[in-house]
C-alpha cells in the first residue's frame, strides 16, 4: 500500500508540473521588501528529520522584518499558541521544536552560492543552507536501484549539498559546538551515496554577529574539477571531492531542529537572521536538469491555518501572483463512461490576465467551440477536443468566516456556470473513527466538504428547468449526501445578471462566536439575497472562482466562446470561536506548474461580440448626492442615485409647465443602503426630491433626459432661494372628514412640490410625497389624515420654498403653527396605516408577513438600531397574493419598514421588534 501511494503521488507530481524552473542568471536578494519576495521564494509546510524528533517548518516562522529575513524556531520550553506539524500534515499538541525554512522557486547549479546571516545561536537547532534536488524510482524503473533505504519500496536519489550549524568533531552526538559545521555532499541516501565533513572553523559562530557562508559548486567539465569548496567569510574551510551533485536544485535556508545532533532546543524562541542572499552560477558543462518527484509537495500553500489577515487583489500586476492563487487543472462534474467525463474540466490555458484593463478573464469554450485547445478528463487524459473546458483559480491561502466579495461579469450564456465557492475536502476509509458508510462514497469511502456556493444561472426548483440569469443558487455544505447539505434556489432581488455589468457578489460567512450564530448571508451589490441557518462549514478552505460546466443544470452550453471576468477580489476575515483548521486529503492535487501561469496582455481578443456598456454620463453632484444616468436599449434611462447618508426618502416628479405630478414614489431598485435606481424612465424633464438619514434634502434638481445628453443644471429663472422663516405666500387649513382630517395647501404663485412629514420627537418620516387631490395649479389637498403633528414642505413655481411649517392636526378646526409636542416612545401600534404587519417564529429565525389593502409596490426591510439603519431586504422574499407577501428567515431584531402600495399609500418608518 506506502508503494501505491507512493506512485499515484509520482505520477501526480509528474502531471501537475512541466518543466522546472531553472536558470542560468545569478539571483539576488537583499529582502529591502516589507514581505517576502513571492516571484524569488517557496516557504516551506512539511516536516523531515524522523517521526518524532520535531515539529517541522512552518509559515508562520517566516517574516521579513526592517530589511532582513527572519526565521524563528521554537525550543522545548515554548508555550505559545502556534502548533507544529506531524509528517502527514496533521497537528500536533504544541509547538515545541518547531521551524521554518524557504527555499528558492528556480533551480540552479553549478555556481557560488552565498548566505550573509546570523545563525540562531542555541544548541538543538541547526542553522543551515542546502541546495536540494530529489527523486523516486520504483521497481520496473531503469534508475531502481535495490538499496537499504527505501527497497523494497523505492529509490531514492537526492542531489544536496549542505552548511549547517553548530557541528561537532565526529559522527557521534557530542562535544557540539558552534566553532565547527557540517559540510556535506549527496548523490543518494545511502551511506556509500554521500560525505559528511565534521569541520572546525576559523572562528565561533554564535558570537551575535552576521557572517557570510559560501560554497562554490563546481560540476564539473572543460577542464574543472568536481568538486565544493566552502567558506566562511572569505576564508576556504573546507573542500569535498566526493559524491559532488550535478543535478540543478533549489536553494533552502531554514532553522530546523534535528533528532539529537545539534543538541538540546532547551530553551523558549530565537532567531536566524538573513541580510542577503546571492548565487552566480557557473553554467558548468555536467550541469543536469532534471524533473523532481514531488516539486510542489510541502509549501505554504499546503497549510490549513486559515488566513487572519485582509486580502485584496485587482490584478493589476504583468503576472498572476503565484503566491496568492493557484490555477486548477482538473475535472469534475460527473462521467459519461469509466474513462470520459461530462466536460472536459478546466484547465489553465483558459484563464487570461489582461494587463490593459486590469482584469482576469475566465474563459469557458461551449458546444460549438472548434479552436486547438484540448479539454481533460478526470483521470488527466487530454480529450479529443475543447468543448465544454472551463477555467478556475483558488486562493492559495486556507480563509474562515469572514465577508468574501468579488466584483465580476458572469459569463452571459446558458449551460456554463459562473460560480464562487469556498472549499475543503477530506476522505476517510473503512477502518478510521471518522469513516461512516453513507450513499455517497459507499464501502469505498466517506466524504468531508466544507463548502459554501454562489452559482448563476440558476432555477426556481431542483428539476433541470426554467434555468435562468435572475435565480441563483446559494448553498452550503457539510457533506456530499443529501442530508448535509442545503440548496437554495433563490429569484434574485436585484434582477437579471446576464446584463453585461460588473456586479458585486458576496457572502458572510460566520462560524459563530459568543452571541452570534453560525449562517451564510448571501449579497448581490449589497442587496442581501438570503440567509441560510443550514450545514454551515466551520472548516477553513481555500476560495476558489471559476467558468465550468455542469451536467445540465445550467443549461444546454449551446455557443462558442464566453468569458467571466473579474475587476477585483476581497476577504475580510472575521476570526471567529468557530473557525477550525484541518488538514486536506488532497492540498497539493489537481493545480498548473508554475510555467504554466498566465502572462498578462494588453488586449486579449473577445470570444464573441460581447455586450455593449450603455453609455454613461458623467456624475452630476447635487450638494451630498451624485446622479448618473444611463440609456438602455429601449431608448430609456436608468437614473443612479448615491447618497452621503443611507438614503431616506427618494421620488421622481415631472417637471414641465403643464405637469409637476409625481412619477415615482419610490426608488425601483436600492442597490445598498446608499445607492438606488430608478428604472426605465422615459425621455424628458424631471425634478427629483432626495432626501437622507444625515439629514441632508435636496428638493429642487432639474434633471434633462433626451438622446443622451448632459444633464442639465436648474433653469435660470429658478434661482436658488433662502427658505423664508414664516410660511410666506402659503396658507394652510384643515377640516375634519369624518373620523379624520383634510388638509388644504393654497399658494400665492403655482405650487412645485407640497409634501406631509410626521413631526415628532421619534418620527420624522413622510407621510404623504404629493397631493391626494389637485384643486388647481394653486391649490391642493392632502385627505385622510389622522389627528397628529406634521410638517409641510412647500415650494411653488415662484422660487418661495418654506420647509418647517408645523401643524398641530386636533378635533375643533384649523390651528396656528407651533413646536411639535413631545411624545414618549410608545410601541409600534399592528396597524400602520393601511398595512398590517405581524411575524411567526421558525426554528432559528422569523417570517414578516405583510398585508396591504391594495395592490403592493415596493417594500423594505431596514436595520433600526442607533449604529445601524441599513438595508436588509430590497424586496420580498415570497409574495403570497398582489397584496400580501414575506420576508422570510429574519433573525431577533429591531427593524424599519418602508411600505408602498398601487393605491399611494407609502409608510417610510413602520417599526417593528421581532423577539
Amino acid at each position: 500500500m506506502k508503494s501505491l501511494f507512493r506512485l499515484l503521488s509520482c505520477l501526480f507530481a509528474l502531471i501537475y508540473s512541466s518543466a522546472l524552473f531553472a536558470t542560468d542568471t545569478p539571483f539576488y536578494d537583499d529582502f529591502s521588501s516589507a514581505t517576502l519576495d513571492s516571484s524569488k521564494w517557496l516557504v516551506a509546510y512539511r516536516q523531515w528529520g524522523g517521526a518524532d524528533a520535531n515539529g517541522g517548518v512552518i509559515p508562520q516562522n517566516v517574516r521579513v522584518q526592517e530589511g532582513k529575513l527572519i526565521i524563528e524556531g521554537h525550543g522545548d520550553r515554548y508555550t505559545g499558541p502556534l502548533k507544529g506539524i506531524n509528517k502527514d500534515r496533521s497537528l500536533r499538541a504544541d509547538g515545541k521544536r518547531v521551524g521554518g525554512a524557504i527555499a528558492t522557486k528556480d533551480y540552479f547549479g553549478s555556481g557560488s552560492y552565498e548566505v550573509r546571516m546570523k545563525v540562531l545561536p542555541k544548541f538543538g537547532v541547526s542553522s543551515a543552507i542546502w541546495t536540494f534536488h530529489y527523486q523516486e524510482y520504483y521497481p520496473g524503473h531503469p534508475e531502481y536501484v535495490a538499496k537499504p533505504v527505501g527497497a523494497p519500496d523505492y529509490y531514492a536519489s537526492n542531489h544536496e549539498i549542505d552548511i549547517e550549524m553548530p557541528g561537532r568533531p565526529g559522527a557521534a552526538h557530542q562535544d557540539i559546538s558552534f566553532s565547527r559545521a557540517l559540510f556535506n555532499t549527496w548523490t543518494g541516501e545511502n551511506d556509500d551515496e554521500y560525505r559528511v565533513d565534521y569541520n572546525e572553523l576559523s572562528a565561533p559562530q554564535d558570537d551575535g554577529q552576521f557572517h557570510t557562508y559560501r560554497f562554490d559548486w563546481h560540476t564539473g567539465g572543460n577542464g574543472e574539477t568536481a568538486r565544493v569548496d566552502f567558506y566562511v567569510d572569505g576564508v576556504l574551510e573546507g573542500t569535498n571531492f566526493e559524491h559532488i551533485p550535478t543535478k540543478k536544485g533549489r536553494l533552502w535556508i531554514a532553522a530546523w531542529f534535528p533528532d539529537g545532533w545539534a543538541g538540546t532546543p532547551d530553551f523558549d524562541t530565537d532567531t536566524l537572521e538573513v541580510d542577503w542572499v546571492r548565487i552566480t552560477p557557473f553554467n558548468e558543462p555536467n550541469d543536469e536538469t532534471a524533473f523532481e518527484s514531488f516539486p510542489n509537495f510541502g509549501w505554504a500553500d499546503a497549510d490549513p491555518t486559515p488566513a487572519a489577515e485582509y486580502f485584496f487583489e485587482d490584478f493589476n500586476d504583468a503576472t498572476l501572483d503565484s503566491a496568492k492563487w493557484k490555477i486548477a487543472k482538473k475535472n469534475w462534474g460527473g462521467q459519461v463512461s469509466s474513462g470520459e467525463s461530462y466536460n472536459g474540466g478546466v484547465i489553465p490555458e483558459n484563464v487570461i490576465l489582461d494587463n490593459a484593463n486590469s482584469q482576469l478573464i475566465l474563459r469557458a469554450n461551449g458546444n460549438q467551440y472548434t479552436g486547438p485547445l484540448r479539454g481533460i478528463n478526470k483521470d488527466l487524459s487530454v480529450r479529443d477536443d475543447g468543448k465544454r473546458t472551463g477555467s478556475a483559480i483558488a486562493t492559495a491561502q486556507y480563509f474562515a468566516s469572514g465577508s468574501y466579495s468579488v466584483r465580476m461579469k458572469v459569463a452571459p450564456v446558458k449551460g456554463v456556470c459562473s460560480a464562487l465557492w469556498t472549499f475543503h475536502y477530506q476522505e476517510f476509509y473503512p477502518g478510521s473513527p471518522e469513516y461512516i458508510e453513507k450513499p455517497v462514497g459507499g464501502a469505498d469511502y466517506y466524504a468531508i466538504n466544507h463548502e459554501i456556493d454562489i452559482e448563476l444561472p440558476g432555477r426556481p426548483l431542483p428539476a433541470h428547468e426554467n434555468i435562468s440569469f435572475d435565480y441563483a443558487l446559494f448553498n452550503t455544505w457539510q457533506g456530499e449526501n443529501d442530508d448535509e447539505y442545503t440548496a437554495n434556489h433563490t429569484q434574485l432581488a436585484t434582477g437579471f445578471q446576464d446584463d453585461g455589468q460588473f456586479h458585486t457578489y458576496r457572502f458572510d460567512w460566520y462560524t459563530g462566536d459568543t452571541n452570534e450564530s453560525a449562517r451564510v448571508e448571501f449579497y448581490i451589490d449589497d442587496v442581501l439575497e438570503k440567509v441560510t441557518f443550514d450545514h454551515v462549514p466551520n472548516i477553513g478552505g481555500r476560495f476558489w472562482i471559476s467558468a465550468w460546466f455542469p451536467r445540465g443544470w445550467a443549461g444546454i452550453p449551446d455557443f462558442d466562446t464566453a468569458d467571466l471576468i473579474i475587476d477585483w477580489v476581497e476577504i475580510i476575515p472575521f476570526n471567529e470561536d468557530g473557525d477550525r483548521s484541518v488538514p486536506e486529503t488532497f492540498p497539493n492535487d489537481g493545480w498548473a506548474d508554475l510555467s504554466e501561469y498566465p502572462v498578462g496582455v494588453a488586449n486579449p481578443e473577445p470570444p464573441v461580440d460581447p455586450p455593449v456598456e450603455p453609455p454613461v454620463e458623467p456624475p452630476i453632484e447635487a450638494g451630498p448626492f451624485s446622479i448618473t444616468y444611463t440609456v438602455n436599449n429601449t431608448g430609456s434611462y436608468d437614473i443612479n442615485i448615491t447618497a452621503s447618508g443611507d438614503i431616506k426618502a427618494m421620488q421622481l416628479f415631472n417637471a414641465s409647465v403643464n405637469d409637476s405630478s409625481i412619477v415615482k414614489a419610490a426608488l425601483d431598485q436600492l442597490t445598498s443602503a446608499r445607492t438606488g435606481k430608478f428604472i426605465n424612465i422615459d425621455a424628458g424633464t424631471y425634478r427629483l426630491f432626495m432626501s437622507d438619514y444625515a439629514g441632508n434634502v435636496n428638493d429642487d434638481f432639474i434633471l434633462e433626459l433626451s438622446g443622451g445628453s448632459t444633464p442639465e443644471e436648474p433653469p435660470v429663472d429658478e434661482p436658488p432661494v433662502e427658505p423664508p422663516v414664516g410660511s410666506g405666500p402659503f396658507a394652510v387649513s384643515y377640516v375634519e372628514n369624518g373620523s379624520a382630517f383634510d388638509i388644504t395647501v393654497q399658494g400665492g404663485a403655482d405650487l412645485k412640490s407640497v409634501q406631509l412629514f410626521y413631526a415628532d420627537e421619534n418620527n420624522h418620516s413622510i407621510v404623504k410625497a404629493s397631493f391626494d387631490e389637485t384643486v388647481s395649479s394653486t391649490q391642493g389637498k392632502f385627505t385622510h389624515i389622522t389627528a397628529g403633528t406634521y410638517r409641510l414642505f412647500m415650494s411653488d413655481y415662484a422660487g418661495n420654498v418654506v420647509d418647517d411649517y408645523i401643524l398641530v392636526i386636533e378635533a375643533g378646526g384649523g390651528s396656528t403653527p407651533g413646536e411639535p409636542p413631545v411624545e414618549p416612545p410608545v410601541e409600534p401600534p399592528v396597524e400602520s396605516g393601511p398595512f398590517t404587519v405581524s411575524y411567526t417564529a421558525n426554528e432559528f429565525s422569523f417570517d414578516i408577513t405583510i398585508q396591504a389593502s391594495a395592490d403592493i409596490k415596493a417594500a423594505q426591510l431596514f436595520h433600526d438600531s442607533a449604529i445601524d439603519t441599513s438595508i436588509i431586504k430590497a424586496s420580498l422574499d415570497t409574495v403570497l397574493s398582489s397584496t400580501s407577501g414575506q420576508f422570510n428567515q429574519i433573525p431577533e431584531g429591531s427593524y424599519r419598514l418602508f411600505i408602498s402600495d398601487y393605491a399611494g399609500n407609502v409608510t417610510d418608518n413602520y417599526q417593528l421588534v421581532v423577539e
